[in-house]
């Protein structure tokens, strides 16, 4: 959860240098467009990965399916933790990488040539796709459960901690898949909804926190 939040914020930093940079009509150049670009895309695909290992944290903790296949699951959640951060930080070496960048120029974003000849980010939007498939079975096996535990009115083993927390973890999935599908299956027609679409993509990372105070 805390991870996410750490994406988020490097999404919303290039959110706000792009706004200072639209209020003063500049041309940041190359080098500055190429290192935004790349974090904005690392804070995106950081997102994806610690948003899977939660929905697979919310979805053990009401299951308990990790507890029948691994007996040391503190050792599991530190190496998939790890795993998450070495590819983040991979992701982010090949944004910088000659010709191999994402160039953010103010709203807009365009790939390098070596970026597109490999078709990384039509790799990456699949590997979204994938991940927020396996996200929702998770919240829909726990989801199922939960509602078994509530018509057996097994209040011991469903504390209301754990509820919210799910339903925090699975708004905050939805979201995403909706801002991913927004993003990607219906580009806006006129300005208006190409302002409306970039409101809800800056949103995704900035609710984060009332989210939060509500549920908390």
């Amino acid at each position: 959860m805390v991870m996410n939040g750490v994406m988020d914020m490097s999404m919303m930093s290039t959110y706000f240098i792009t706004a200072i940079i639209l209020i003063l009509n500049v041309d940041v150049g190359f080098h500055i467009g190429k290192f935004l670009g790349a974090l904005n895309n690392i804070g995106w695909h950081g997102i994806m990965l610690f948003s899977t290992l939660l929905a697979i944290n919310r979805c053990d903790s009401i299951i308990r399916f990790i507890d029948k296949i691994i007996y040391r699951k503190d050792c599991l959640w530190k190496i998939l933790i790890i795993i998450n951060y070495l590819l983040i930080i991979i992701s982010f070496i090949s944004y910088l990488l000659p010709n191999m960048g994402v160039i953010m120029d103010k709203l807009d974003f365009y790939a390098e040539s070596e970026r597109n000849a490999l078709q990384l980010e039509y790799i990456f939007l699949k590997v979204t796709f994938v991940l927020l498939g396996i996200c929702l079975v998770l919240y829909l096996a726990a989801f199922i459960k939960l509602l078994i535990l509530y018509f057996k009115i097994q209040q011991a083993n469903s504390p209301s901690y754990e509820v919210l927390l799910f339903l925090q973890t699975f708004f905050i999935l939805a979201y995403k898949a909706f801002v991913v599908v927004l993003y990607n299956f219906y580009p806006p027609a006129t300005k208006t909804m190409f302002i409306v679409a970039n409101i809800v993509g800056m949103l995704e990372q900035g609710y984060h926190p009332y989210l939060y105070l509500v549920f908390n």
